[in-house]
């Protein structure tokens, strides 16, 4: 039994280390281009990865004609250079890199006129702060006139940045995206999605040499625009809620190593639980070995979970880990209860039973339910793990 849950996992472990793909407030598509650079779909792993709501075809045709009748067209590239310090329990991560905007003629005229800045109407939504000595954004130079209608400006950006969407329902098999969100800001009206679009440069858009982050694999990017519907005025009483804002995201797609989070995380759990279920092979007559290792188990079980719980943000379901652990807790009580039980009716058919028949046929029943312990055990974890990972 033990072998074939072995083979098992194994085979699992090997599925899931196949390449994985997936494209208040409320975040919707929209209508406009979009791009996703992943590869192969796997199980399980791109579940919960779908930015926004789906919005239906009739809506999104019916975008696709807001899109033609916008004043203001802005196109935004970004090319994240490096990607690094991420923190799960923020959660957060530091990025660096390039971003490009793109303006039409009609735009930069109300620019002037209101003595504004491209830089003070594109904003980062989920920057947390910006370098210690610089800005986030940092010019390369004056906007360029590119023809005769539109104009240009390069920023070198520089920040931390809050993770939104977090799934880690799976976990450590999981995937997680690094966001960049960029929405239109209105600082003097005129300026909400029905006049002002952000649109992504899926051409130029991308990530640099340093992209990868240890511990992870990185997938890809995508990149796209969504509404964003804010159920407030913010103090504008002319207009009735919700607002909304166009809004360009750039992630940055990565995923656990499945070989790795296994013989990290998975096996000292699996040799835990395996040793535990060789207890019922102690003779009874060692009663205190048998009854003291359900306790040592127990104690090293909150050691090992107290190690990986630190890395992870509290969450308001329980991971694939964490009812793993549940189940190796019950384990150890059933283990705990079966060697008291055991002993003591061991120790009563030797010292109260005269028939020697009898005594005889009750230490039999005994060892019967000791050699089935294991097998029951192993093929319990089985189905359990199955039923963690599908629900």
């Amino acid at each position: 039994m033990a072998l074939l849950a072995l083979v098992v996992v194994i085979a699992l472990v090997r599925r899931l280390e196949i390449p994985a793909s997936r494209i208040g407030a409320q975040l919707e598509q929209t209508a406009s281009p979009r791009v996703s650079q992943r590869g192969a779909s796997v199980l399980g792993l791109d579940e919960g990865f779908q930015r926004g709501r789906d919005p239906g075809l009739t809506a999104l045709e019916k975008d696709q004609l807001a899109l033609s009748n916008a004043k203001n067209k802005i196109q935004i590239g970004v090319f994240a250079m490096n990607n690094y310090d991420l923190d799960l329990s923020a959660p957060g991560f530091s990025s660096s890199g390039l971003i490009w905007v793109i303006w039409e003629e009609p735009l930069e005229a109300f620019m002037r006129a209101q003595n504004l800045r491209i830089q003070d109407i594109i904003q980062p939504v989920n920057l947390l702060e910006s370098g210690a000595s610089e800005s986030f954004a940092k010019a390369t130079g004056e906007p360029q006139r590119i023809g005769d209608s539109r104009f240009k400006q390069v920023f070198n950006y520089h920040g931390r940045f809050k993770i939104d969407q977090l799934h880690l329902r799976r976990f450590p098999f999981n995937s997680l995206t690094l966001p960049l969100i960029f929405e239109a800001r209105d600082p003097t009206g005129g300026l909400d999605y029905t006049n002002a679009r952000l649109l992504p440069d899926t051409g130029g858009s991308g990530l640099g040499q340093l992209k990868d982050i240890n511990g992870w694999i990185n997938e890809g990017w995508s990149v796209a625009e969504f509404r964003q519907s804010y159920d407030s005025t913010f103090g504008n009483m002319e207009i009735a809620p919700p607002r909304q804002f166009s809004q360009v995201v750039f992630e940055a797609i990565y995923r656990t190593s499945t070989w790795g989070s296994f013989w990290r995380l998975i096996q000292p759990l699996a040799v835990v639980l395996l040793m535990l279920t060789l207890v019922a092979k102690v003779d009874r007559k060692e009663w205190e070995t048998r009854v003291g290792a359900p306790t040592t188990v127990v104690l090293t079980l909150i050691f090992l979970q107290q190690e990986y719980r630190g890395s992870v943000p509290i969450m308001p379901s329980l991971t694939f880990l964490d009812k793993l652990y549940i189940f190796a807790y019950l384990v150890s009580l059933a283990t705990f209860v079966l060697s008291i039980w055991s002993c003591r009716r061991d120790y009563l058919a030797v010292n109260t039973i005269a028939d020697p028949v009898l005594r005889s046929a009750e230490l039999r029943r005994l060892d019967r339910i000791d050699a089935l312990f294991a097998p029951i055990t192993i093929l319990s974890a089985l189905i359990f793990t199955l039923l963690a990972w599908s629900f």
